[in-house]
Order: structure tokens, then sequence, then C-alpha cells
């Protein structure tokens, strides 16, 4: 069994690296793209490959052998001990011609570039629309566009799950708990607590808190809210932000240092899990069409980052100024945050905006590189992942 730092230890080792000047082995690190080729829907590896005496010194390089088939195209990605050791990929994936809603499961812990066949599946695959009572779909469809994941416990790894449901249409959705072990409903938010429904936005569960956060429309305002995802309690209110998520043609929610970040349109706002009696700041322009916020789980960037279709807006202080704006080289399709050395990884058409986040006093030139990845047609997601064995870095 091979052993590796968790991301709370690495991002220490690279702290004090920096400041005794000593060189720490690096672990490559893996990107897990999600996306639709000729064959059908399939999950892959790349390595993020840096060679100062390479032309370019910096490329995305898939492992060879990485190529995992998907019963459906993949919607939404989450990680189990995501701010650990990121020791699980779940994968929700979805074809409604196919009548087809499921959750796949694949093993982080022992990722080799050198032998793909760690990279394999964790547990069978679970079939999500066949476990939701009848009584909570009410006949619907189930139009699942995201799913978060609990974190590890005594009983099993990442035991609970949260999925979006936002199939109900009006700017509503639903929020359906399950037990991953046991392969059952536990509750629906907007069926078990009715008085505060949950808005298509999206959710984020904690694992740290181990809670479930998400928004609803309250009287022209946004409120944010959170519940423990055994639905033990009544859902607690978190804050207010001035902005309507309920009628926003364009809305996001997502984690970011010490509390939610909320997008609606061309406006942007954070409530904080602890205002400390302080009223919060007001919203902030941002990125005109931002359909997006880049999710920071650790809370480790001072910035908050707006994704578009076609542009990135940079946020610093988060909510101070105008924001600094990049425009992206072929459509966005999804985005993830490396929140060691601070890289996000912008998937794209044809493939992959590297976007650097350490807050230079002068950012680089080279702030944001785009790296073509042949047979990125179709992307969908992605994820990222250390892999288990080090390599040499440059000092």
């Amino acid at each position: 069994m091979k052993h590796f730092p968790t991301v709370l230890a690495l991002l220490t080792l690279l702290i004090l690296g920096g400041c005794t000047g000593t060189q720490e082995a690096a672990l490559p690190t893996l990107l897990i793209v999600g996306s639709v080729q000729p064959g059908g829907a399939q999950l892959q590896l790349l390595e993020d490959v840096r060679d100062p005496l390479a032309t370019p010194p910096r490329s995305l390089v898939p492992v060879t052998g990485s190529s995992r088939p998907l019963p459906a195209p993949p919607v939404s990605l989450d990680v189990v001990e995501r701010n650990g050791s990121r020791s699980e990929l779940v994968v929700l994936v979805r074809d409604d011609s196919l009548d087809i809603t499921e959750l796949h499961f694949f093993d982080l812990s022992d990722l080799d570039t050198g032998d793909p066949n760690f990279f394999a599946q964790s547990r069978t695959p679970i079939d999500v629309a066949s476990i939701l009572p009848v009584e909570v779909t009410e006949g619907l469809p189930v139009c699942l566009t995201q799913v978060q994941v609990g974190p590890g416990t005594a009983t099993g790894p990442g035991r609970y799950a949260a999925l979006l449901d936002s199939c109900t249409g009006a700017g509503i959705a639903e929020v359906h708990v399950i037990d991953l072990q046991e392969e059952e409903h536990l509750f629906s938010l907007a069926n078990e607590f009715t008085g505060v429904r949950p808005l298509p936005a999206g959710i984020h569960v904690d694992q740290e808190r181990d809670l479930l956060f998400f928004a609803s429309a309250d009287f022209g305002e946004t409120a944010v809210w959170s519940t423990p995802l055994t639905g033990d309690t009544v859902p607690q209110l978190v804050g207010n932000a001035d902005l309507d998520l309920e009628t926003a043609d364009r809305a996001d929610l997502a984690p970011a240092s010490n509390g939610i970040a909320l997008l609606a349109d061309d406006l942007l706002a954070l409530v904080p899990f602890d205002a400390g009696g302080d009223t919060p700041p007001g919203p902030a322009t941002t990125l005109t069409a931002g359909e997006s916020i880049l999710p920071d789980p650790l809370g480790n960037l001072e910035t908050l980052v707006v994704l578009s279709r076609s542009a990135v807006a940079i946020h610093d202080g988060p909510l101070n100024g105008d924001p600094e704006e990049f425009s992206l080289t072929a459509p966005l399709a999804g985005a993830t945050l490396e929140p060691v050395e601070r890289f996000a990884y912008l998937l794209e058409e044809g493939g992959i905006e590297i976007l650097d986040l350490f807050p230079y006093a002068e950012p680089p030139a080279d702030r944001l590189l785009f790296r073509e990845v042949a047979g990125l047609d179709d992307p969908r997601v992605i994820s990222w992942a250390f892999a288990s064995q080090g390599a040499a870095t440059t000092p």
C-alpha cells in the first residue's frame, strides 16, 4: 500500500520549503477529465508535466491506459476527503434518452502514472433514480445536475451524498440526500422542509463541518442555509445577500474563503460563515455573462474567481475594486482548483487553460496558459488528484 500526504500537509510543506529554501519532492498533479468521445463517454487521466528544458516547459500529457468508459455523459464530480487524502472520485452520469442516472466511484488513493490499473472502480455503481421514492419525485423525471459527497466516517468512506435536482422548473429545485452504503434515500429538501425550498443555483457539502449548504429565495434577497447530511435538524440560516438568485438568468453557489459565494447575473456576493456582528459587504459587479464561481473548498484563496463561457475574472480582496479579466482560448466546459500551488485548470474545447492564482505583487505575463489536449472536442467535467509517487522538482 502506497501512502502520500494530504492536501493540507502538502500545503504546509510548500510553505516551509519556501521559507527555508529546501527542496521537497513534488507529487505529480493528475487531472481527471470527463468527456464524450466517438466511442462513448469516458474519464481519462492527464499529467501536468513541468520541465524547464522542454518546449513548451509545461504540458498536459495523457496517462497511457488510463481511459475508463462510462455508461452516460458525466455531469458532475466530487471527491471524498477533498481537502485531505482525496481518496475517492464520485461521478454523476446522466442520459435522459437512455433513462440512466447513476453514481460511479473510482479509487484515487494509489494513483501511479506508471501503472494506470490503480485508477479502478472502488464501489458498485448506484442507480440513483431507482432509490428515490415516488412520493419524492412525484412521478416527474429526475434531472440531477450536481453531486456533493460527505466526509469519510468510521462506517465507510463518503457515506452520504447530496444531489441537486433542477427538474421542477420555475426557478425551484430539490436536494436529495442518500446513504451510499445502504443505497437508500434519507431525505429531500423541499419535501420535508417545504418552508425553505432550495434554488437551482447549486449546493455545497462542507466536509470539515459535515454540513450541506444551499440557497433559497427570501423576499427578493437570497438566504443561505445549512443542514446536516443526516437530516437530524431543520435547516439553519447562515446569512442573507442583497441579490436575487431566484430571478437571475445565470446563478451559482460555491465555497469561498470563510463563507459561501453567490453569483446572480453580473453581481457577486459573499455570505460569511461568521460575520461577527458586522454587516457583510454588498454585492460587487463582476464579469458580464458570468455563469459560475470557481469553488475554493479549502478557503486558501484571497480572491473570488468568476467564469463565463469565454472569459475569467479575478476579484482581489475578494470584492474590492474592479476584477482583472482574461479572455479564454476556447469555450469553457468546467473548472477545478488545485490549492497547494494555487493553479486553476479551466476545461475547454480542445484543451485546458492553466490559471496561476498565486498572490504575486506583479502577476507574470503568462498567468494564463492554454495547452492543447487531443480528443477534447466534447469535454464535460474536470477534477484533480496527486499521484502517489514523487518526482524531482526544479528549484
